[in-house]
């Protein structure tokens, strides 16, 4: 085999494993959704994004979308960093500093 047909062969494959950017989008309409619907007063409806982005992962990591998952990866990431920075600044809000 030649370097072109391996090149080839090598692109064939790399455009089967989805968009890293593809799935940092999903994962965005994962938590974007169930957010407007707590507009609507339907709170609980938020819980179930984290399981929905968890089946995702999950999903496209069996169908070999490979880049795809790795989006989600990231964008669970920082939701983790998001919330956990959220949850610091109420729990320093709580404490009543005087400082």
């Amino acid at each position: 085999m030649n370097n072109e047909e391996e090149g080839s062969i090598r692109q064939s494959d790399k455009k089967d494993e989805g968009n890293v950017w593809l799935g940092i989008g999903i994962g965005f309409l994962i938590y974007l959704i169930p957010s407007l619907f707590t507009i609507f007063g339907l709170f609980p409806v938020a819980f179930i994004a984290p399981i929905i982005h968890v089946a995702a992962i999950i999903y496209f990591f069996s169908k070999n979308k490979k880049m795809t998952g790795i989006g989600l990866l990231i964008f669970a990431g920082i939701v983790i960093l998001l919330i956990t920075a959220c949850f610091g600044f109420v729990i320093f809000s709580l404490n009543n500093y005087q400082g």
